[in-house]
């Protein structure tokens, strides 16, 4: 503070300074600002979550998300992660990798159309993320469920 700040910098600071005392002193018993502001963060991922699988197979971008449920992205994240165990986006790769399985699983369309329909833009990019998650590629997963002793 010096004689050009504003005049009531003096009494904010002494606030804030005040604050901060108190949420050492009274650990955990005292909500900070953030905990106040906005709705539930159970809600705002509810929210989140309503709205990623409305648009599933959407080109789905984080700000788009945060702007409906009205939140920052940190917040969302940390709602979200906090009910579900993951980030919104972690969520989104492996529905949407689920969903491709079931589609491979079926034998109703080529690999390569599923990858679209799930919302990749390259097979390579379809193939690695798949391979990640389910430890065999996207070939070897629909030659394993059409084998006659996993049908049977």
């Amino acid at each position: 503070v010096n004689h050009s700040s504003p005049p009531g910098c003096p009494f904010f600071l002494e606030k804030q300074m005040m604050n901060e005392l108190v949420r050492l002193v009274f650990k955990g018993k005292v909500p900070t600002t953030g905990d106040m502001l906005g709705a539930e963060p159970s809600n705002v991922a509810l929210s989140a979550l309503r709205y990623i699988e409305a648009n599933l197979f959407q080109n789905l971008e984080v700000e788009a998300l945060c702007k409906y449920v009205r939140s920052s992205q940190p917040t969302l994240t940390r709602a979200f992660k906090k009910l579900f165990g993951k980030t919104p986006g972690t969520y989104i790769r492996e529905r949407r990798l689920d969903e491709a399985a079931i589609m491979i699983e079926r034998n109703e369309y080529r690999i390569g159309d599923i990858c679209v329909l799930v919302g990749y833009e390259d097979l390579g990019s379809f193939s690695r993320a798949f391979k990640e998650r389910f430890r065999q590629s996207p070939s070897d997963y629909r030659k394993l469920a059409l084998s006659p002793t996993m049908r049977g």
